[in-house]
């Protein structure tokens, strides 16, 4: 019995692997303040919500306050017959504010490549 978990772990964990990476760089360049490599990790349909200078102005208004380590919370990818492959990752960053940060980075697979669908942050 715990072999098939290690083994549901393992798959687990290579599963939600590109997603993960490909969020924690589009963190870690907003934390750079490298909004151009951070926007370049967004979907289409991203890009065409938002500009790049409305990007790095939001940037560089956030990168201040959530430049401290972040610390992952919870991964997911979800894969249905017919529709796009999806993938969020969630981290708590301790503001220099002193308040605590929960942020929800949504990802896309596009064109085998993880893509930043969107993300959202709440304050605690």
């Amino acid at each position: 019995m715990a072999g098939v978990f290690v083994l549901l772990m393992i798959f687990a964990n290579q599963a939600t692997q590109g997603a993960v990476t490909a969020s924690n760089k589009f963190i870690n360049a907003m934390q750079a303040k490298d909004s151009g490599q951070a926007y370049g990790l967004f979907s289409k349909e991203a890009k065409e919500t938002v500009t790049s200078e409305e990007f790095d102005a939001m940037v560089q208004r956030i990168a201040p306050i959530l430049n401290t380590e972040e610390k992952m919370k919870d991964k997911s990818v979800t894969s249905e017959t017919g529709k796009a492959t999806t993938g969020k990752v969630v981290y708590e960053i301790k503001g220099s504010d002193a308040k605590t940060y929960t942020l929800t980075v949504n990802l896309v697979k596009q064109d085998d490549n993880w893509k930043v669908q969107n993300f959202e942050s709440n304050a605690e």
